[in-house]
């Protein structure tokens, strides 16, 4: 989770704090827009990475989503441990991927910020066609084409 620590955010913390079977890991970091604006503070990025037992998986899912806070891909984890994000599609994957393989795909992710009024699903009315993709291969019945 990310954002502003206020009297909420430290409510949350401290309930996560009192389960023994959840552990934190915790970053504080300087922000990129450096001072607050008519302000004598330094803006800093609190980033909370949250480990816990499978079985406790919907528990903490629901938990942050009662508090309309959801969970990202974890940046930074200093464990490999397999990635379970309750608020993700693919979050009890069989083969989930590893905390750390998630970390080099960051790296290699490229940021771009986008100004003006751009309508960013003009895009998808292009004139060209895509490309058929093949068939999974659990799919038995062959789609008409």
């Amino acid at each position: 989770m990310e954002g502003v620590v206020g009297p909420r955010e430290a409510q949350v913390l401290y309930a996560l704090s009192q389960d023994s079977q959840l552990d934190m890991q915790i970053f504080l970091s300087p922000s990129d827009n450096g001072i607050k604006e008519g302000r004598n503070q330094r803006a800093a990025t609190l980033t909370i990475i949250v480990y816990g037992p499978l079985d406790l998986f919907d528990d903490v899912g629901d938990f942050f989503q009662t508090c309309n806070m959801y969970l990202q891909d974890p940046v930074g984890c200093d464990r490999n441990v397999r990635y379970c994000n309750p608020h993700r599609l693919s979050g009890l994957d069989v083969e989930a991927p590893m905390t750390l393989d998630l970390d080099s795909a960051h790296r290699h992710m490229h940021i771009s910020e986008i100004s003006g009024n751009i309508d960013l699903l003009e895009g998808l009315n292009a004139p060209i066609d895509l490309p058929e993709t093949e068939s999974p291969p659990a799919l038995v019945t062959s789609l008409l084409r």
